[in-house]
């Protein structure tokens, strides 16, 4: 049992949950993918006996902001992930981009998000895994910033 005062309270034991449960599953994945999908999951609600998950619009709005600004490059956000994860000034920008990520992917169709992690599973990395999904990296940030403009 959990006892909580306010949504947030829930939604930081669905965060914490969704990390537990990728880890049992996949030793180290990847950080953009462990916090993307765990502020997806965050967000589940039961309605009327239904689960439901509610979208992020923080994340989503700042998605359209970087994209509209032309302030998202993700060959960068990959490739400097780690250092970006370190930096507090960073961070906001690093949930938002892996939320709009696995949001984007679960959205065009559920199915990737099975696909991306066995292939990051598989020892793939972000280039091969978006190449395979989407023809090619270039093809996956146009997909990217055609969804969030």
């Amino acid at each position: 049992h959990v006892l909580y005062n306010e949504k947030s309270d829930i939604e930081v034991v669905l965060h914490e949950v969704s990390h537990a449960l990728l880890r049992k599953n996949f030793e180290h994945p990847p950080r953009w993918f462990n916090e993307g999908l765990a502020e997806f999951l965050e967000s589940l609600e039961t309605k009327d006996g239904r689960i439901q998950v509610y979208t992020n619009h923080a994340h989503i709005n700042l998605c359209r902001q970087l994209v509209s600004d032309k302030e998202v490059n993700l060959s960068r956000f990959f490739s400097t992930e780690r250092a970006y994860w370190q930096d507090k000034r960073q961070q906001q920008y690093m949930y938002a981009v892996s939320y709009g990520i696995v949001y984007m992917l679960i959205k065009k169709d559920p199915k990737l998000i099975n696909q991306s992690l066995k292939m990051l599973k598989e020892g793939k990395d972000e280039k091969v895994l978006f190449t395979e999904l989407f023809g090619s990296f270039r093809n996956f940030e146009s997909h990217f910033r055609f969804f969030y403009r």
